[in-house]
């Protein structure tokens, strides 16, 4: 558990749809909780979103804060990264280039058929899965040269 958020983390019993201070701009170990979250959730068939951002029924947040991590969070994180294709295909590109014996391009990235209802969410639940291998994999490739090397959430303007 300190290990997912830095050594404060604790978890809260009551789930507020308010991002917590460790999501906030600029902070970037955010993207790093959020990336493992999302692994998390699409590695395993029967876990629900709301499942993925609690750890033993717990919701996941701070001890200082009243708030948790809500599941839209993660939800919005993985249509985030679904919609990255731009990003996917280059950094797949990238990759191969520098591994070209790499099977990378052939890790199709399926998700369960009970995580989404639309064709349009497969797809993007597919490239968000694609895109945190190949993130996963770019990262103990290249560990001096990050995947996001200073990527971080950041809420819309007022």
């Amino acid at each position: 558990m300190s290990d997912w958020f830095g050594g404060s983390a604790v978890f809260a019993s009551t789930p507020l749809p308010i991002t917590p201070t460790f999501v906030l701009p600029y902070k970037r170990f955010a993207a790093n909780q959020l990336i493992h979250l999302a692994n998390r959730y699409l590695d395993s068939d029967r876990l629900s979103v709301r499942q993925a951002t609690s750890f033993r029924g717990n919701s996941i947040g701070y001890e200082s804060e009243d708030h948790a991590l809500s599941h839209t969070t993660l939800w919005r994180f993985l249509t985030f990264l679904g919609a990255m294709t731009i990003s996917l295909n280059t950094g797949v590109e990238l990759f191969l280039n520098a591994f070209p014996e790499s099977t990378i391009h052939r890790f199709t990235g399926s998700t369960s058929p009970r995580k989404y209802r639309s064709d349009s969410r497969a797809q993007c639940l597919r490239n968000a899965n694609r895109l945190l291998n190949l993130i996963s994999r770019w990262d103990a490739a290249f560990p001096k040269e990050r995947f996001f090397p200073r990527f971080a959430t950041k809420p819309r303007a007022p």
